[in-house]
């Protein structure tokens, strides 16, 4: 046995805990303190308290060899805001608040409702879109901003429409559907219950059987629930293609409500007519979609692609020019 007290070491938490053992015993309980810390996505950096009585060089050395001992301990990935890849976490709950929205690219900063937990979950990440109210599947590694605090940074997020009362109520009620307010939304699922999503898709009359909604504010609801639909359908189906959120936006700018028939039927025209898609692009899409690498289309589009790249390489451009002598 090695009697040493350590003193103490002061963790991010300001948890304070004290050495009195041996060298082995004290690593293995270092691990276990900080595997549970991990577990509930909070930073372990270790340092070294001003008043340990075991102070100096000597004290850093000897706890740095015990933080290396613990898997998952990294030098100030967390403190720099940085995420530790080795720690995923799945978090699940409701969107209860869009902080911040990029519409061009998708980015955006949410207050979750997690489940089983009191306080809101700070999430980041891109989703092509996200309404308050709605079913929230969020996978990523746990930050510390320096700025913001603990955030989720999510590489993946994926949402579906809500379930319950409360989150139907607060999904009508976010403004996105025309003619639908926060009263409307509190009558609406209080008359159909969870039906209401089935009711506007596939009844709409049947709104007006609400205290207040007469054909005209029917109309307005429906025209708005079926663009909203509409999009919805074409995000998601551009997201399960893995197409970036700005550039599904570009695709639904350029082609409207046909969006998905058109890509289905010739992907290769997203490199020729949507701006940061090349052939490369197109061409994973394609085979996505099941196209064969010997379909025309394929082969059209790729005999364009290789005369480009040649002419570009030799610094001519299609229409005449050249980079160093203007016209030819």
């Amino acid at each position: 046995m090695l009697g040493v007290r350590a003193g103490r070491a002061q963790l991010n938490s300001f948890a304070v805990f004290r050495v009195k053992t041996d060298i082995s015993t004290l690593k293995l309980d270092y691990y276990l303190k900080n595997r549970s810390r991990q577990y509930r996505g909070e930073p372990v950096p270790l340092r070294c308290s001003p008043r340990t009585p075991y102070s100096g060089s000597g004290a850093r050395t000897f706890l740095r060899s015990i933080c290396s001992t613990s898997p998952g301990f990294d030098s100030g990935q967390r403190q720099q805001g940085r995420p530790d890849l080795r720690f995923r976490v799945e978090v699940e709950g409701v969107v209860s608040k869009i902080v911040f929205s990029n519409e061009e690219n998708g980015w955006c900063v949410l207050k979750v409702q997690g489940e089983g937990q009191k306080d809101l979950i700070t999430v980041v990440g891109h989703s092509p879109t996200v309404v308050p109210g709605e079913y929230l599947v969020a996978v990523g590694n746990w930050v510390n901003d320096r700025n913001f605090g603990r955030q989720l940074q999510a590489s993946e997020l994926r949402n579906f429409r809500p379930t319950t009362e409360e989150g139907m109520m607060r999904y009508l009620g976010s403004g996105l559907i025309e003619g639908i307010g926060t009263q409307y939304a509190k009558r609406l699922v209080k008359h159909f219950g969870n039906t209401i999503f089935e009711v506007i898709t596939n009844s709409p009359t049947r709104l007006q059987e609400v205290k207040g909604i007469g054909p005209s504010r029917q109309q307005r609801i429906t025209k708005s629930w079926t663009q909203q639909e509409e999009t919805r359908e074409i995000m998601i189906f551009l997201h399960s293609q893995e197409i970036s959120p700005t550039h599904a936006r570009r695709i639904h700018k350029k082609f409207g409500s046909e969006a998905v028939q058109e890509v289905k039927k010739n992907p290769y025209r997203l490199a020729s007519e949507i701006r940061g898609i090349g052939f490369q692009t197109a061409d994973k899409i394609a085979s996505q979609l099941g196209f064969a690498r010997t379909h025309e289309l394929r082969l059209r589009a790729g005999v364009l692609f290789a005369v480009q790249e040649r002419v570009a390489q030799v610094g001519l451009h299609l229409d005449g020019r050249s980079h160093d002598s203007g016209r030819i």
